[in-house]
C-alpha cells in the first residue's frame, strides 16, 4: 500500500519546503539585524572601556582645564600633559576609568575634579556645566555631591542635592554645595525653581541676581546676591567660555577621542542588508523554480486496484522450463 502524505507531513518531507523555510529564517534574521539599535543611556559595554559607543551618548568630558592657583585671581589653561588630564576622573560602576578628552558620559558615571583642575561637560541637549576644583557629581541630569559648579541651560535642566532640587528652562546659574555649612545657589540669568526634597519648607522662586542659600533640610535664606560674588562669577565664567572657544576653534592641539558616535543606529548594519538581499533572492529563485516545475509535472495515476503478484509458496512446485536433449559427442 502506498504512502500518501498529508499537507503537515508534506511539510517536512518536500525539500524544495525545506530549502524555502530555510531561505525566509535566514532573510528574516538579515532583515532584524538592519533594525534601528537604540541603546540605553546606561550601556552593558564594560566599564574600563572609554571609547565613543554606538549610540549618542547623554554628554561628553569635553575638555579639561588646570587652574594656576599662584595668581591673584584664578588663570586657567588647557590640560595638555596625561598627568593633568588625570587630575580629573571619571568612576563608572565602581572602576576608575582613564580620562581622555571628549569622553562619553553614561547615567550614574562620576565625575571628580582634583584641587587645580576644572571639567568642561558638555551635554546631548547642548546644556554646559563647568565643574570647579575638588567637586564631585554624578551624572543623570546632574546630582551634586559636593563642591562648585556653573550650569548654562538649554531646554529643561535640574540639578539635584541631598536635600534640595533646583530646577529650570533656559538659564543661567551657579550652585555651591559644602558640609555643615551654608550652601548657596545665585542666578545669573532667568529664574529657577528651588525645592526641598523633605518638604520642609515651600518651593522658592529665584531671579537673576538673586542668592539663595540653604543648610541640610534647613530654609536659610533668598535675598540678593552681592555684587562682588556676581562680578566674580562673571569674571570665572567669561575666562571659561573663552578657553573654550579657543579650543573648539583650534581642536585644542590635544590627542582626542576621535572615533565619531553612529546616529543611534547599529554599526553593523551594512551585513545584514547584504545578507537579506541575498537570501531573498535565492529564496525568490528557488521558489519560482519549484512552482514551474510543479506546474510541469505530469498529473499523478492513481494506484492499481488490481492486487501485485505474489510469489510463489515453498510448498507448491516451480514451473520448470523444458530442457533440451543433450548433445551427441561423436567420437
Amino acid at each position: 500500500m502506498k504512502f500518501i502524505p498529508d499537507a503537515k507531513t508534506a511539510w517536512f518531507s518536500d525539500p524544495f519546503q525545506k530549502v524555502q523555510r530555510c531561505i525566509l529564517l535566514l532573510l528574516c534574521i538579515g532583515q532584524i539585524s538592519c533594525a534601528p539599535y537604540l541603546s540605553p543611556l546606561v550601556s552593558n559595554r564594560p566599564a574600563s572601556d572609554t571609547t565613543k559607543p554606538s549610540y549618542t551618548p547623554l554628554a561628553t568630558l569635553y575638555t579639561i582645564l588646570i587652574q594656576d592657583q599662584s595668581a591673584t585671581l584664578p588663570a586657567y589653561r588647557l590640560a595638555v600633559t596625561p598627568s593633568e588630564i588625570q587630575d580629573t576622573w571619571v568612576v563608572r560602576r565602581g572602576t576608575r576609568l582613564n580620562t581622555i578628552l571628549d569622553m562619553p558620559l553614561e547615567i550614574d558615571d562620576e565625575v571628580w575634579t582634583g584641587p587645580n583642575s576644572t571639567a568642561v561637560i558638555r551635554f546631548l541637549s547642548g546644556s554646559m556645566v563647568y565643574l570647579r576644583p575638588s567637586s564631585h557629581i554624578r551624572i543623570g541630569s546632574i546630582f551634586m555631591f559636593i563642591g562648585e559648579l556653573f550650569v548654562r541651560v538649554k531646554g529643561v535642566f535640574q540639578v539635584d542635592t541631598e536635600f534640595v532640587t533646583a530646577g529650570s528652562e533656559g538659564t543661567e546659574w551657579v550652585m555651591k554645595v559644602l558640609a555643615n555649612v551654608d550652601s548657596r545657589c545665585i542666578v545669573l540669568q532667568g529664574r529657577i525653581n528651588m525645592e526641598s526634597k523633605g518638604q520642609r519648607w515651600k518651593p522658592a522662586l529665584v531671579g537673576a541676581n538673586e542668592q539663595f542659600t540653604w543648610r541640610g533640610q534647613d530654609y536659610r535664606k533668598l535675598g540678593p546676591a552681592s555684587l562682588e560674588d556676581l562680578n566674580k562669577i562673571r569674571q570665572w565664567v567669561s575666562q571659561i567660555d573663552q578657553i573654550v572657544s579657543i579650543s573648539q576653534d583650534n581642536g585644542n592641539n590635544v590627542p582626542r577621542n576621535t572615533q565619531q558616535p553612529s546616529p543611534s543606529a547599529n554599526t553593523d548594519v551594512l551585513p545584514g542588508i547584504i545578507g537579506g538581499i541575498i537570501g531573498g533572492i535565492i529564496g525568490g529563485a528557488i521558489l519560482h523554480h519549484t512552482q514551474h516545475k510543479e506546474k510541469d509535472k505530469p498529473p499523478q495515476q492513481p494506484p492499481p486496484t488490481s492486487p501485485p503478484p505474489t510469489s510463489p509458496s515453498p510448498t507448491s512446485p516451480s514451473p520448470t522450463s523444458p530442457t533440451s536433449p543433450p548433445p551427441i559427442i561423436v567420437r
